[in-house]
Formats: structure tokens, sequence, C-alpha cells
């Protein structure tokens, strides 16, 4: 059926971020498209992310919207820890919230836990790692952690390496069980 959509698959991470007063993991969705990566306060605060500059004025657009917002933002720097063990410093701009809400991916597609035990990628199931989403990668990290290594998995799947495990993006193979206009 041409009409029936594909669920697609976000690229989507498991990351230690580290602070001043502890680390966590969170789930972070990679943006490309984005020039800037994002996490939220409720992070930031948790784990005494430092503040370098307050309320940075800066033109936003979010998907959906066709006007850009002005906004002003806090900037922190976070160390993410990389596959290796090793730390990369990154400067995020600190959000309310980025109201996205990840599911668990195993249950939805079966097939999936194959190919992540394949490609031994950087998406966790864990129970500690919160399915909320509370950071946002963008264009701007992409250069600094994009390895060597891209697999077709499927007609309209991908894998690709970077620094913090595989990724997995692409239309999924199975119908989306959502509406879309």
């Amino acid at each position: 059926n041409r009409n029936q959509r594909e669920e697609v698959l976000l690229p989507i991470l498991s990351i230690s971020v580290a602070g001043k007063k502890q680390y966590a993991v969170v789930r972070a969705i990679w943006d490309s498209g984005s020039s800037d990566s994002f996490i939220t306060e409720k992070i930031a605060e948790a784990i005494g992310l430092d503040v370098i500059e307050r309320q940075r004025p800066m033109k936003l657009t979010t998907f959906g919207c066709t006007a850009e917002k002005d906004v002003f933002l806090d900037v922190v720097l976070g160390r993410l820890r990389l596959l290796n063990g090793s730390w990369m410093v990154v400067e995020l701009k600190v959000v309310p919230q980025l109201g996205i809400e990840q599911r668990k991916l195993e249950r939805s597609f079966p097939a999936l836990a194959k190919l992540r035990g394949t490609f031994a990628d950087s998406y966790s199931e864990d129970v500690d790692v919160p399915e909320q989403l509370h950071m946002l990668l963008g264009g701007d990290v992409k250069p600094r952690v994009m390895r060597a290594g891209l697999q077709m998995i499927g007609p309209n799947l991908c894998a690709f390496n970077t620094a913090f495990g595989w990724v997995i993006e692409g239309q999924s193979g199975q119908p989306t069980s959502r509406s879309r206009t």
C-alpha cells in the first residue's frame, strides 16, 4: 500500500554527561541539521554544569515553525564520555525541555534487538536511563565524533559509527501505528 508509512528511527544515543557534582546517563537525539547542541535545565542543574555565559541571545527555529524566535539561553560546558573512555567537552545551550518522548524500541521492533547486538550501538535499554530526551547533539558536534563506518542494514535503514558507538537511523520497515496528516 503506497499510503502506508513506515516508522522512522531517529538517531538516539545513551550518553554519559558529567558536571562538577556528578554525572548522568541521558538519552540524546542526534540532529545534524541543528547548528547548536542543547541540554535540559533538569539535567544541567542536577549534575552541576558550569554556566559560562548567562542569557546568550539567539534566534531559534524549531520543527513546525516558520519564523525564528528571539530567545535568551544560558550556555554551559558538558563533558561527554566517549566509547574509548575519554571525555569530550561540548558547549550546550540550556533549554527548559526538549519535548520529545522516546519509546522503548525493542518492544516495537523485535528485529532491532538483533541489529543493535550486531552493531553494539550507543543506545541502551537500561532502566536507569530515562526515556525522556534530555540532550540534542547538533551539527556543531558531528565533525568531532564521526568515525569511519557506514553500514546499510535495510533498503532505507543505516548504521553509522561515532565516538559514542553505532547509531541506527532511517525507515524501520515496520508500518507506523500513528496517524499522520
